[in-house]
């Protein structure tokens, strides 16, 4: 994959420091006085504190954290860049929490609603406590038109009045939950669908024509981040380690996914495999009958091994382990048969294919790479994945 790419951008190979991955907000909650909830991210999404009396402030997991009575307190954030995250587009977001709350019945943490809607109307994405199960975390995502695309619940206790940290991440309807750095058992996924359209965003409650489902209970150190997290990701937001960034993302043009897990700005994906249990890599582009090259080396992804001018590579290309499946860029991709009336580009192709982990311990990394002439650096580049057999 890469030895074509340098033979005709070495100009444009760098090497660069990691930097810290985009947040679209971050209220650490760590104030003391006053009605604001400030923002950390570079958007200025301040909350402001609506009916909290006296001290709402106390000791959380990472500094203070804010009290809701669960009677008429929530904190109305602002929205200057970065918000609402959610558009039932299949655009990868996630949101993360510590929650400290007892059984409740559909109060919720984290809301993005619409000021015009009735109750039970309008677009809106929620995440919050259950209700058949009131111990347990639950989403509702609703669109414009009153389709509800997704309510479930946790298989893991959540409201059981000690802390939790939560982190719900949506790839494109490939949905999960942590509950304290471990995926929930339920399966999340579904199909988003809109058309979406939300103006207000909410911590403590649902924020609409009439303001309802009041949290009681705790929140600290709540952030939403625009894009998917992976395990790796979850593990260094609950350390309260800043996410670096050296890592490419999917794009449309080469994507690369293990298992249905995918990559971020911040790290690879990790797969952990059973020796002799079978996995899926799927690699897809929109690049059709353009040469394509996956790349595999026995070792981890790294960050920033080769920086383009809108690629980044993962694969440590210096390990005498790596090797290129297309024998540098030698064969097209595919163009599906069937489908008249598009015009190229219009149509992506993906490959799904299954592997057996072997009999012994093995490290993985692998990467996907598509010739793409719109690009300044006449490929695109899928994230990186590590698949690790124990």
């Amino acid at each position: 994959m890469t030895r074509t790419i340098c033979l005709f951008l070495l100009p444009c190979l760098a090497v660069i420091s990691p930097g810290q991955a985009p947040l679209a907000a971050h209220w650490a909650l760590d104030e003391t006085l006053g009605t604001v909830a400030l923002d950390g991210s570079p958007n200025g999404n301040h909350g402001n504190l609506v009916n909290f009396q006296g001290t709402p402030w106390g000791p959380g997991i990472l500094g203070n954290g804010l009290t809701f009575d669960g009677v008429d307190d929530y904190v109305d954030c602002m929205r200057n860049g970065g918000l609402p995250v959610y558009d039932a587009s299949g655009t990868p977001y996630s949101v993360t929490a510590w929650v400290n709350a007892a059984p409740q019945n559909d109060k919720r943490i984290y809301a993005e609603g619409i000021s015009v809607a009735p109750f039970g109307g309008g677009a809106l994405f929620t995440l919050g406590s259950g209700t058949s199960l009131q111990t347990n975390f639950r989403v509702y995502i609703r669109n414009d038109q009153g389709g509800v695309l997704l309510v479930r619940q946790s298989t893991s206790a959540v409201f059981d009045g000690t802390w939790h940290h939560l982190a719900w991440v949506d790839d494109g309807g490939n949905a999960r939950l942590y509950v304290d750095g471990v995926q929930d058992a339920t399966d999340f996924s579904y199909a988003p669908s809109g058309p979406f359209t939300v103006d207000r965003v909410a911590l403590g409650a649902v924020l609409r024509a009439a303001t309802c489902c009041l949290l009681t209970g705790m929140l600290d150190d709540v952030r939403v981040y625009p894009f998917a997290l992976t395990f790796t990701d979850v593990a260094n937001v609950i350390a309260n380690t800043v996410l670096p960034t050296g890592f490419q993302v999917n794009q449309p043009s080469a994507s690369l996914d293990v298992d249905g897990y995918s990559g971020s700005p911040a790290s690879a994906a990790s797969v952990t495999v059973p020796q002799g249990a079978s996995f899926v890599l799927t690699v897809s582009s929109n690049q059709l009958g353009l040469p394509w090259e996956l790349a595999a080396a026995g070792t981890d992804a790294i960050p920033n091994a080769l920086v383009l001018t809108q690629n980044v590579i993962n694969i440590d290309l210096s390990h005498p382990t790596t090797v290129l499946l297309n024998n540098i860029f030698s064969t097209a991709w595919g163009t599906p048969g069937g489908i008249p009336g598009f015009p190229p580009g219009s149509v992506t192709v993906s490959s799904a294919i299954t592997y057996v982990a072997p009999l012994f311990p093995l490290t993985l990394s692998a990467q996907f790479a598509m010739v793409d002439p719109t690009s300044p650096d006449f490929v695109r580049v899928s994230s990186a994945a590590n698949v690790v057999v124990p």
